[in-house]
């Protein structure tokens, strides 16, 4: 389950005027429930049953759902304007007002207490809409009926009660699944075959309406016609879901009301109140049944498309491709404009930088930018879910040039669940649903986001302490093979003793500029020579994050053969190279691999220097193999038992008397790091043969 949401905190600056956004949506409501409203009244007249289907009871609901609490001022001025233009008075038009926004604020309240989804796809949601739109539907009519017809005898009172309560509650029924309705959600139908098959539908459900229901009626008999409808709407349950159902419910209800009100259909009974009681029975009925039945089709079928996202969102994919697919469809299921996905690039956290970001319809470049004024700000410092449902580009400078309204921000947590590591952001260009949240599809997808996160933030600590190991390894290494270094460096530095001495000599002597030259020049050859010792050296310890780059293998294999070459005669061990030459470039890095091939080059002379054997050589090869490059270390050594050798690469493994055990057990790491693999391969006539595999560089196919 996430976490409670957290509430904006407010700006150093004060909250900015309500915007032409605001004012623009709060007009579209008053005039959406006046319009509705004299569509309610214009289906029937005559006392207390003058609004037969009251539809800005749903205009209402639905804007206190979608865009808040703070729009009830357009729904009352809806109300009152309504019930001026009708000729109720100034306070018949206030009360009227006043009974919408109870009606209004009492369901939105219950709606959202009840984890209510505005997708209306599941069971329970239509459930409570049912329970709500009835509920709500009670202080509402009874504030109009004391209010407009105070002095009604009992029977009349009740039946105008009733009247006020059923249309109430059916059109709050009928019109919130369809005012709901997002834009994406209009989308899905709008298009091919499906568009087509919509059309006949309401084309069938509208002519079926208008044969039932008006048409000339018996009183005296039953008649069965009104059932009729009942396999259209099956039909529209089925094949699209609670929106469309409603939008038929709402225009067979209006024929219908229309059709009986003027005292035609099958409701057609003696008096027109008792006509219109047994209709609103059959319509409350009905429009339960079908948005029950379109809503649990709707729930079975979203599980199934959930498995679906699920699968395709995260099974083929890790680390970047992983975080991209993922943003993806969560903005295709969710309708998100904007998705991005960022880890926390210091601590304590101040920046962040994206993994991956969606706008619109494309990825977009990612970035690293400062959290300071930013909603996400709150999202990071409280590990916490933050909704700011509409104006974030009023509050936020931030939000302001991506055309948004909602924002929703998701933090990820460690192992710990104690520190936050990146967060997971969605705007919309409409309000922004908390529901959302609970959303299963949301809160599975979300959580595997944190999941990949973590492996991802795992992996590079482990790649960071692989490399520190392996920088302690080069360093005994070469603190091992520091004597036979340094008889090697010895030479060339003896050598620069002796021709200076010599030049020294010559100058006494009053020699000639040509012998001087000569021996200076020499002195220049051993220097360099005992340069290259030196800069061999210091390149193998140096430490830096590992960068793959096309490298030609037989170079650095031959610059770890010098590097060991005094080591092996010191050990008296011939050292042989057999290079390939030419060989396919490979993208490496190249201290690494270097690494490995002189670990292999040492453990070799090691086992041929403890070794009586007639034959005291290590051989260094290099080949192509059916798309790969390798690298073949073998010895004339004693070989290795083959009971050991299943744990020869295990970590602290060693057959050798001061051995520390991991030298194979980095090589065989940094060659699974490269794409490759290490291989022990005996050979036939006695020693042991080490195989270094590196597939080849993409380009080189090409």
């Amino acid at each position: 389950m996430p976490s409670p949401i957290v509430e904006p905190a407010p700006l150093d600056q004060p909250m900015p005027a309500p915007g032409a956004l605001v004012i623009r949506n709060a007009l579209l409501i008053a005039l959406a429930c006046w319009l509705f409203g004299v569509a309610s009244f214009e289906t029937g007249a005559g006392h207390g049953f003058d609004k037969l289907i009251w539809l800005p009871s749903g205009i209402g609901l639905a804007a206190m759902l979608a865009l808040g609490w703070r729009y009830w001022p357009a729904v009352a001025l809806g109300g009152a304007a309504l019930g001026i233009s009708h000729g109720l008075g100034m306070a018949g038009a206030l009360v009227l007002g006043a009974a919408g926004v109870v009606e209004a604020l009492v369901g939105a309240y219950l709606l959202r207490r009840a984890g209510f989804d505005r997708r209306c796809e599941r069971l329970r949601d239509v459930l409570a809409l049912v329970l709500v739109a009835f509920g709500a539907a009670v202080p509402a009519s009874a504030l109009e009926y004391l209010a407009l017809v105070p002095g009604a005898p009992g029977d009349a009172g009740a039946i105008v009660w009733w009247a006020c309560f059923i249309g109430r509650a059916l059109g709050a029924l009928l019109i919130v699944p369809l005012a709901l309705a997002n834009t994406r959600a209009l989308r899905s139908v709008a298009g091919g075959l499906r568009l087509f098959e919509l059309l006949v539908l309401v084309a069938g459900t509208g002519g079926l309406s208008l044969a039932v229901f008006a048409s000339m009626g018996d009183p005296d008999m039953f008649n069965p016609l009104p059932y009729a409808l009942f396999p259209l709407l099956f039909w529209g349950a089925l094949r699209f879901g609670p929106r469309e159902v409603s939008a038929l419910l709402l225009l067979a209800g209006f024929i219908a009301v229309w059709g009986t009100a003027g005292g035609d259909g099958p409701f057609a009974m003696s008096t027109r109140e008792a006509a219109l009681g047994a209709l609103y029975l059959y319509l409350s009925v009905v429009s339960i049944v079908a948005l029950a039945l379109a809503a649990a089709i709707s729930e079975r079928r979203r599980s199934e498309e959930m498995l679906s996202w699920i699968a395709h969102a995260t099974a083929p994919f890790t680390d970047e491709s992983f975080f991209r697919e993922l943003i993806r469809h969560m903005a295709g299921a969710f309708g998100f404009k904007v998705v991005l996905i960022s880890e926390c690039a210091d601590f304590p956290v101040t920046r962040v930088r994206t993994l991956a970001c969606w706008h619109e319809n494309d990825f977009a470049p990612n970035a690293e930018y400062e959290l300071a004024d930013t909603p996400c700000a709150q999202v990071v410092a409280t590990g916490k879910p933050v909704c700011v449902p509409d104006r974030v580009g009023e509050l936020y400078a931030s939000e302001r040039g991506l055309g948004v309204q909602g924002y929703l921000g998701v933090p990820m947590m460690d192992s710990s669940n104690e520190r936050v590591i990146g967060h997971l952001a969605f705007l919309s260009d409409g309000p922004m649903d908390e529901a959302v949240l609970e959303s299963p599809l949301f809160q599975i997808l979300s959580s595997r986001a944190g999941a990949e996160l973590r492996r991802k933030r795992a992996e590079e600590q482990g790649r960071h302490h692989m490399q520190q190991l392996a920088q302690v390894s080069r360093a005994l290494a070469l603190g091992e093979m520091g004597s036979a270094i340094a008889h090697e460096l010895n030479q060339p530095l003896a050598a620069i003793a002796s021709y200076s001495q010599a030049c020294r000599r010559l100058m006494q002597a009053g020699e000639s500029g040509a012998e001087v030259q000569r021996a200076m020049e020499r002195i220049g050859v051993q220097a360099e020579r005992a340069g290259e010792i030196l800069r061999r050296l210091r390149g193998f310890l140096a430490q830096s994050d590992t960068v793959a780059t096309r490298l030609d293998l037989d170079a650095l294999v031959a610059e770890v053969i010098d590097l060991a070459r005094p080591e092996a005669r010191q050990r008296a061990v011939s050292l042989v190279p057999e290079l390939a030459g030419k060989l396919p470039p490979v993208s490496i890095d190249g201290i690494q691999i270097q690494q490995v091939v002189l670990n292999l080059i040492r453990n070799a002379i090691e086992a041929v220097a403890e070794h009586d054997g007639p034959v005291r050589s290590v051989s260094v090869a290099t080949a192509v193999s059916a798309g790969e490059v390798c690298v073949a270390v073998s010895d004339s050594g004693p070989g290795i038992a083959p009971e050991l050798v299943e744990r020869i690469f295990e970590p602290f493994f060693t057959t050798k008397r001061s051995g520390t055990g991991i030298g194979l057990a980095i090589s065989t790491s940094i060659a699974e790091a490269h794409g490759g693999r290490l291989r022990f391969e005996p050979r036939p006539d006695g020693g042991a043969r080490f195989v270094l595999y590196l597939p080849q560089s993409r380009s080189a196919h090409d």
